[in-house]
């Protein structure tokens, strides 16, 4: 469990030693970049990845560290993210795996949950992104 985007020493190191052949292919994946695997991969977990991978950039920070700042923003939670609390109103997407959904969610001022996307599988996951996007492109044009 991490809060950051990168791998730690420790968990790289672990990762190498009990997982050789997966961190390979992972790597491998990554020099042939998102674009071309979201393409020509079929495996949805590749593509879930590519999505993902994608709204990690468009989240980051345009300033600090990425080897320190939490990933996504602390947007998204997934069972191997610690993301820190984000202000109410705030959209997160959220990987619900007993249920095998995603969804998009925003806590009000009383710390009520409020849904506001609920989908399954690589769509449901391309439409959660495509939510926070726009989110994003309208914070963006607010700066």
């Amino acid at each position: 469990v991490r809060h950051g985007a990168l791998l730690g020493r420790d968990s790289n190191r672990a990762a190498t030693e009990r997982h050789a052949t997966v961190l390979n292919e992972a790597h491998e994946a990554a020099m042939r970049g998102a674009a071309w695997e979201f393409e020509h991969n079929t495996s949805d977990i590749v593509k879930m990845c590519c999505l993902l991978s994608g709204l990690a950039i468009m989240l980051m920070p345009r300033k600090g560290d990425v080897r320190k700042d939490s990933a996504f923003e602390g947007r998204v939670l997934m069972p191997f993210l610690e993301p820190p609390t984000v202000n109410p109103g705030v959209k997160r997407l959220i990987l619900l795996p007993h249920l095998g959904e995603w969804a998009v969610f925003s806590m009000d001022r009383k710390g009520k949950p409020v849904v506001h996307l609920r989908d399954t599988g690589l769509d449901g996951l391309g439409q959660c992104v495509l939510l926070l996007s726009k989110e994003q492109r309208k914070k963006d044009t607010e700066r």
